[in-house]
């Protein structure tokens, strides 16, 4: 990869790293009362442009500023920096490029969201299920559960549908310029590349970040309280990042990727 390492994109990389590291500070301050592992935030948003954008070696060091610097400036919890989780968010910054090749590969088949609906659809089933076949939210919630399961399915179903309406417009209006020979990714690719980021790295990754530094932990406790703002977070990464760089393409012209 030629000029890895330009001006334009350290500089970048440095507003982009600031940017995230408000975020999280920011994002930090909400609470999540019992569920003290779900988070929603832009942050992701922002390590994927970066990835897309600068590349996989600026967009590891964006992903892991972005969780090391809160974690120094701002601890939480026991106060000690969990660097399980400062690597998860550094792959964060490594795999939308590296699934941008794949995307780019099957473009014309992602014409169409179709994939990205039947996945919204069947997580929105897998969040469901266990809120009615478990007792986890009468603990979580005591005697507010019933209206917890209410108000977190309506936002998750919200969520995702509108989601998966503005990536479709969005899509459209993409389309009415040449498809196959665009430099950045199309709405529909980036929701896939927000879907998979989300599931493998966000969820998983997380998860298994916080099993690891704090042994005892019940694995699948954490990955559902996580998993519950699946659809959320897919949404803000997928719409967030699309307008990013659109924003970025038309006014900003930051990072130039004809030499890339």
């Amino acid at each position: 990869m030629k000029n890895m390492f330009t001006v334009k994109k350290i500089t970048s990389a440095a507003i982009l790293t600031a940017l995230a590291t408000v975020s999280t500070l920011l994002f930090k301050l909400v609470p999540m009362g019992p569920l003290p592992f779900l988070r929603f935030s832009l942050t992701p948003s922002l390590i994927i442009f970066s990835s897309l954008t600068l590349g996989p070696v600026l967009g590891a060091v964006v992903g892991a500023a972005s969780d090391l610097i809160p974690a120094v400036v701002a601890p939480t919890g026991t106060g000690i920096i969990n660097p399980y989780i400062t690597i998860v968010y550094a792959l964060l910054g490594i795999a939308p490029w590296a699934l941008e090749f794949l995307t780019k590969k099957i473009r014309s088949s992602l014409r169409k969201p179709y994939f990205f609906y039947a996945a919204n659809a069947l997580v929105f089933v897998a969040v469901a299920i266990p809120m009615f076949v478990t007792d986890a939210f009468d603990g979580w919630f005591k005697d507010n559960a019933l209206t917890a399961r209410i108000i977190v399915l309506t936002v998750l179903l919200l969520a995702a549908c509108a989601c998966s309406y503005l990536v479709t417009t969005t899509n459209k209006n993409y389309e009415k310029n040449l498809l196959e020979t665009s430099k950045f990714p199309s709405p529909n690719e980036i929701a896939i590349i927000a879907l998979i980021c989300e599931f493998f790295v966000m969820l998983l990754g997380k998860t298994t970040a916080f099993i690891l530094f704090i042994p005892g932990l019940n694995f699948w406790l954490i990955f559902y309280m996580i998993f519950i703002g699946f659809p959320v977070n897919v949404a803000i990464s997928t719409l967030a990042t699309y307008w990013m760089i659109q924003f970025e393409d038309k006014h900003l012209h930051l990072v130039s990727r004809e030499n890339d």
